[in-house]
């Protein structure tokens, strides 16, 4: 596993647009020089051992879509600039030492914290809310009325513990929008299809048309061989946003599935597209 202090020079890589280094030994702060990451999109940096505040400049990478710090040992209250973050749509904060009240303009909640006060009823106001989980906290007084006009709401969880079930529901979420480009909030999704239908219904056809053309293209001398490969992490993706938690697949399955596909597409040649660093 990697080990030490999170470099500053990180920042430099300008064209980043994901950082995933989930699950090592890493101490110290979180640099702040991160937000010169303007390209970033998702960065993920659970399961270490980051310590001191989140830090404020967060709030200006204004293309983030996905936040995971969950699992460390931040501390301090939860940065107001992060509500500045319009595209964000999943935030991962449980088992840290956070503590205060919860920004009003944050719309999803994943946090074994020690955040208190009230559910703020702005919430009414994010009419985008898909996943609300809000398990393991100090939060006192009653749940919004207004919550139940959150139309696009699909996942909520209340219990008194981490929900691990919401995270894997989370993840998969998220790996259908970094393989389609797409995100369940867009035009083309309505009541009747959702974004996991619409992937569900390609995966049973011949031919994916779902997959972004900028990662899968057909005069690709080894298509068949990279549709096949994604064709998996999809399928993984639909395993992991089952209807019922119980039937979701771990995240320890996650992991090793990914693992098995990533061996297997480093065989058919080098990675293209997005620039992603993945060190988890």
């Amino acid at each position: 596993m990697l080990q030490g202090k999170l470099p500053s020079t990180l920042s430099k890589c300008k064209n980043l647009e994901g950082l995933s280094l989930n699950l090592n030994h890493f101490t110290g702060a979180i640099p702040k020089e991160l937000e010169n990451l303007t390209q970033i999109k998702w960065l993920s940096l659970s399961g270490n051992k980051l310590q001191g505040e989140i830090p404020k400049e967060l709030g200006n990478l204004s293309e983030l879509e996905l936040v995971s710090l969950a699992k460390n040992s931040l501390m301090g209250e939860i940065p107001y600039e992060i509500g500045n973050l319009h595209n964000l749509e999943y935030l991962e904060l449980q088992s840290s030492h956070l503590i205060g009240p919860v920004p009003v303009a944050i719309f999803n909640i994943s946090c074994d914290c020690n955040i208190s006060g009230n559910i703020p009823k702005e919430i009414e106001n994010l009419k985008n809310l898909m996943t609300l989980e809000i398990d393991g906290n100090e939060l006192t007084g009653s749940i919004p009325l207004s919550l139940g006009g959150s139309q696009k709401l699909q996942e909520y969880g209340r219990e008194g513990k981490v929900s691990r079930e919401g995270d894997v529901y989370s993840y998969g979420i998220m790996l259908m929008e970094t393989f389609t480009r797409k995100k369940p909030t867009d035009e083309i999704f309505t009541e009747e299809i959702n974004l996991r239908r619409w992937v569900g219904e390609s995966l049973c056809n011949t031919e994916m048309q779902v997959v972004d053309t900028n990662l899968l293209r057909r005069d690709d001398e080894h298509f068949s061989s990279k549709e096949e490969c994604v064709s998996s992490i999809l399928s993984l993706a639909m395993e992991c946003t089952r209807e019922s938690p119980t039937e979701r697949i771990s995240i320890r399955e996650v992991a090793t599935r990914l693992i098995k596909i990533r061996v297997k597409f480093a065989k058919i040649g080098t990675r293209r597209g997005r620039r992603v660093l993945n060190l988890c």
